[in-house]
């Protein structure tokens, strides 16, 4: 391996270590993912692509136009797909593969003798350069660096600089190349761990930096070629400690130092710490940190500006980070998160941590980390939404994962130990693309009996339904519908949310009201993304109340959407949950069906006697909330201290090591609440005392973006804002009554009433509105917000939404004001508006109902710059910016599409084309317009593919008449390499072809297809096929006539895809848009 990190990252991996810090999370900015809202970068899909696989650790990776390099430790590739050992191809540590179809290149197969630690291209793309422990290739000597003639894959035997110790990091620019490692002579040149040498020639120049203490990881070069910045684990740079600490910038001549200001706050070196690595573009340095004990302070990613060294942002996570790649807009990178929460992202989990080792981040904007940490007052670069699964391998005994990351415009590469990618075999290697050339599978992750609504009957007809957001790797907007007695094609209410991977999913509720008295009925949800993926619950089953009412407090709560609600009003140990499903017990010592808090409700509470067996506790384990409000009634007499309410991370005894969450009082009777920031608390308490009087006390404690703040009837007490949520994350249980407290004796001695926990922060007025209702029961109620849902059709820039179903469970819907992203607005239950280009826009509704409260409904919208709107003698249209999975739908104009296929993982429409997904060769997959009927037509489309093809050819037809079994075709044909041909086809037989001088075909292009199929009895067939962005042909390139008996008539239309079957770029997704077919007079 590069670098000796095995006793630290063994640790790591090992060991759930405690690591303290102050910060707590913050709130999160939008984030970006595979459909966007407009603005944000746009990231590759999360799904893995068949890429060659190899049976050891890749350390280093390079792209060079559409090749793949890649260096490690391995002795064998194979196939994608392949299990270990199944069709082993020898490589001896560096191979080559097709970055657009992962597969191995059969004429790159050097031999060296030791591991390759780095690759790098020169920027003409004519060489390549590798750096190891290796001192041969294929037989010859080359200790430790050697180049390759990129054009021809030959070892370039007149370039041989010989280093005596293991090279970390190659960098070259087409004159030079830059050299790091643990060696201490070039040839016999004295040169302490960094040289240059000549890239013609392999001759040491001047450039003799002296790096102390620790190895070179790390080098970049500046857009001019002027400066060199070097990174890794030395203690010193040309004897300075500051700049130079880890890293520092020299002359690119002589390698003496020059002002590096980032130096003075990220400092990574010594025995256990290192910026890993640093890659650059034209305006800024990007680096990584590893660090485990003592020695430094970065385990995430930075970014420095070349003009003045200053630092830009730095990634506060939590988890080392080994390698960085960049596109123009967004930064990926390959490591081991944990935590991420002082930079608003997702929270350490405990027993078990979560780790997340593949992540992206936008190279420029950024937000605040926050206060308390070492990077307080440093920018946070914005995570986006990209959340890959990747395991650990065995091979480096580090329980590590990936270790490289390398990326261009349309593919990200992944390298290192790992053996499964979202929980699929793939080993040490790995793609990913944009979407144009992703399938586009990957959907929400929540399915079947793993995603169950709760359904409660509190009233008579009534059923109150939450459920918790489900979570996309790579898409944030979901749309969720909430469907009712098993009815799959009318749902009771839709809506759109966000969430942010495992970690930030929110509560939807729905209130189903008018139903029949003592009536059963089930519920279940099905989400779906922007590409029409699609994740169905389980149902749950739920009988309607036959009568019975809820206090007006009650409704007051329900209404602001409790995760969990106990009154705590029954006679026996069963308390139960009035909002979900998590039910508690309590223990023999609770006396129940004492006198409770609330006016004009019968309800009882709870009293406990302070004992450690004196309690109440849910029994289903669950990850608390990190925006959380915690509500509960109270009185008592004691002078002793207490836990009201809390979370901890066992149902019975007391809880070690995990509990906060937890409101309590002392022996004053002053409140507290606590929530756990690594292994401290961070904690408010009201500055009165006395709370212990006897009286009844309403307490409330929320932590969200605003801050901490605690109230005591109904007015706020106490606050702070360097903490906005809940840090620690572990699997734990509400206690009521008692428990392990944050401060304070564990057990209380007093009456508890009503409490509610919440996954937001509740606002003061509805502190306010709940106090006043518990108090009053006269029916000053909080109103209950209404419920916004709104349903849309785009075609073209042309937009139309309906938010007719929107409703309010306790009144009427009074207003609907829509905002569309672009800074229009529109009022009215309907709306339209026409966008002035094309893109992905944020559509917002926001319902008012009779009382003034508001609900709102976001969705993700994308719209398409659409044909001239059809005249006269138009048979078919479609522009397919529409979503659908499963099919292609309906066309603007010529009715539904009609698939030849009932493999319906086949057909789908992303909103920009109508897609048909070949996952095997040798298939034949159409899709036809039976309503869309002609004799006599002129066709185009536009047709794409996710590949260009190895091994065969793939077809994109466009089907001007078919009768029956039969048609007229013209059909585009991508042969391997990507030359493109023509052919004109009648019942499947060619009736005449030609191969398109100058047109080649590459990922990314579109080509359009045009064909006529004019009169009967003969019927004159014409084809054309240029690409997307020329000049259409002045002249038909193909025409023929042909007599077919049974095509003598009016026919429908179509388009299909065929792969052949030697193809082996598997899958094969070819995309079809702008269909349009007009008569010919």
């Amino acid at each position: 391996m590069p670098l000796a990190l095995t006793t630290r990252l063994r640790a790591v991996a090992v060991s759930a270590v405690l690591l303290t810090t102050a910060g707590l999370l913050t709130a999160m900015p939008a984030q970006a993912d595979t459909s966007p809202v407009s603005g944000t970068p746009e990231t590759v899909s999360t799904d893995p692509l068949p890429t060659v696989q190899i049976d050891g650790i890749v350390w280093s990776q390079v792209i060079v136009g559409n090749t793949v390099y890649v260096g490690g430790q391995f002795a064998n590739a194979r196939p994608a797909g392949n299990a270990v050992g199944v069709g082993n191809i020898a490589r001896s540590n560096l191979l080559a593969y097709n970055l657009s179809t992962g597969v191995l290149i059969a004429s790159f197969a050097p031999t060296l003798n030791g591991q390759v630690n780095s690759l790098s291209a020169s920027p003409d793309g004519t060489r390549l350069y590798v750096g190891g422990t290796f001192t041969t290739v294929n037989g010859v000597t080359r200790n430790r660096v050697a180049a390759f003639t990129v054009a021809t894959g030959a070892l370039v035997t007149s370039w041989a600089p010989s280093f005596n110790s293991a090279v970390d990091v190659v960098k070259a620019t087409n004159s030079t190349v830059y050299v790091g490692g643990n060696f201490t002579a070039v040839g016999g040149t004295s040169r302490t761990r960094a040289a240059s040498v000549s890239a013609t020639t392999g001759a040491v120049t001047t450039f003799a930096p002296v790096a102390e203490g620790g190895r070179v990881r790390g080098i970049a070069v500046s857009p001019d070629a002027t400066k060199v910045v070097l990174a890794g684990s030395f203690t010193t740079l040309n004897s300075s400690g500051n700049p130079g600490y880890g890293m520092g910038e020299v002359t690119a001549t002589t390698g003496s130092s020059l002002a590096w200001a980032v130096n003075t706050k990220v400092r990574n070196a010594g025995a256990n710490s290192a910026i890993y690595s640093l890659t650059s573009d034209d305006t800024a340095v990007y680096g990584t940190g590893y660090t485990f004990g003592t020695g430094g302070n970065l385990e995430g990613a930075f970014r420095a500006e070349w003009s003045t060294g200053a630092l830009t942002w730095a990634d506060s996570c939590l988890g080392d980070t080994y390698s960085l790649a960049l596109t123009s807009s967004i930064a990926y990178v390959a490591g081991h998160h944990h935590d991420c929460s002082t930079e608003g992202g997702f929270p350490q989990t405990s027993p078990d941590w979560s780790y997340q080792r593949g992540m992206a981040y936008a190279k420029v904007g950024a937000g605040a980390v926050s206060t308390g940490t070492k990077w307080a007052g440093v920018a946070a670069p914005t995570a986006l939404n990209w959340w890959p699964d990747f395991n650990t391998g065995t091979v480096s005994g580090q329980g590590q994962g990936p270790w490289s990351v390398a990326a261009n415009e349309q593919y990200v590469v992944y390298g290192g130990e790992f053996t499964k990618v979202n929980n699929g075999a793939q080993q040490g290697l790995v793609r990913f693309a944009v979407k144009s050339i992703a399938p586009n599978d990957d959907g929400p992750r929540l399915s079947g009996s793993s995603y169950l609504p709760t359904a409660v009957s509190y009233a008579s007809g009534t059923v109150k339904v939450n459920w918790r957001a489900n979570y996309d790797r790579d898409n944030e907007l979901l749309t969720y519908e909430l469907l009712r007695d098993g009815n799959t094609t009318t749902p009771i209410y839709t809506t759109t949310a966000s969430s942010k991977n495992w970690y930030l999913r929110p509560n939807l509720t729905f209130t189903d009201t008018g139903l029949t008295a003592g009536s059963t009925h089930t519920y279940k949800v099905r989400v779906t993304d922007p590409f029409g993926n699609v994740a169905t619950g389980n149902s749950v089953s739920v009988t309607a109340a036959a009568s019975g009412s809820l206090s007006s407090y009650a409704t007051t709560i329900l209404n602001d959407s409790p995760t969990s609600y106990w009154r705590l009003g029954e006679s026996t140990t069963t308390v139960a949950d009035l909002a979900g499903t998590n039910n508690a017990v309590a223990t023999s010592t609770v006396t129940r069906s004492q006198a409770g808090a609330l006016a004009n409700d019968t309800d009882t509470a709870a009293r406990f006697s302070g004992s450690s067996s004196s309690y109440v506790s849910t029994q289903t384990a669950v990850l608390p909330p990190n925006t959380v409000s915690v509500e509960a009634w109270f009185k008592t007499t004691a002078s002793t201290r207490g836990k009201i309410v809390g979370f901890g991370n066992v149902a019975s005894g007391s809880s070690t090591n995990n509990y906060d969450r937890d409101i309590t009082i002392d022996s004053s009777g002053r409140l507290s609440f606590g929530v756990r920031s690594g292994t401290a608390t961070v904690s408010v308490s009201s500055s009165a005392s006395g709370y212990n009087n006897g009286a009844w006390h309403h307490a409330v404690a929320t932590v969200g973006s605003a801050g901490i703040k605690l109230y005591v009837d109904g007015v706020q007490v106490a606050s702070r804002t360097d903490a906005t949520a809940a840090w620690w994350t572990y699997p734990g249980y509400w206690r009521i009554g008692g428990d392990t407290a944050s401060a304070g004796s564990s057990y209380f001695n007093g009456t508890v009433d009503d409490v509610a926990v919440y996954s937001s922060a509740l606002t003061a007025a509805q502190v306010s509105s709940h106090y006043t209702a518990g108090k009053t029961g006269t029916g000053t109620t909080s109103n209950a917000a209404p419920t916004a849902s709104f349903t849309s059709s785009a075609t073209g820039l042309a937009l139309s939404v309906d938010g007719s179903a929107s409703r309010d469970a306790d009144g009427t819907i009074a207003s609907y004001a829509w905002s569309f992203g672009d800074g229009s607005t529109a009022t009215g239950a309907t709306a339209s508006h026409t966008y002035a280009s094309a893109g992905a826009y944020t559509v917002i509704l926001t319902a008012k109902d009779d009382k003034g409260a508001t609900g709102t409904s976001t969705r993700s919208i994308s719209v398409s710059t659409t044909t001239t709107p059809p005249a006269t003698g138009t048979v078919a249209n479609d522009d397919f910016t529409r979503t659908v999975s499963g099919g292609l739908g309906a066309a603007v104009i010529g009715g539904a599409w009609t698939n030849s296929s009932s493999t319906s993982t086949v057909y789908s429409v992303d909103g920009a084309s109508g897609r048909l997904s070949t996952a095997a060769a040798g298939k034949t997959y159409e899709s036809y317009l039976t309503g869309a009927t002609s004799s006599s037509v002129d066709v185009t489309s536009t047709v794409a593919f996710s590949a260009v093809p190895v091994g065969g050819s793939a077809f994109a037809s466009v089907i001007a008449r078919r009768v029956g079994t039969v048609d007229y075709r013209a059909r585009a044909v991508v042969a391997a390499g990507g030359a493109v041909s023509l052919q004109l086809q009648a019942s499947g037989s060619t009736l005449t072809s030609v191969a398109v001088s100058g047109l080649s075909y590459a990922v990314g292009d579109r080509l359009q297809v045009r064909v006529q199929a004019t009169g009967t009895s003969p019927t004159t067939l014409r084809a054309k096929v240029w690409k997307v962005g020329s000049t259409e042909p002045a002249a038909w390139q193909l025409t023929t006539t042909d007599a077919t008996a049974a095509l003598q008539g009016t026919g429908y239309l179509g388009l299909g895809s065929y792969v052949g079957s030697a193809v082996t770029t598997l899958p094969v997704t070819v995309s079809f848009d702008d269909y349009l077919a007009t008569t010919v007079q």
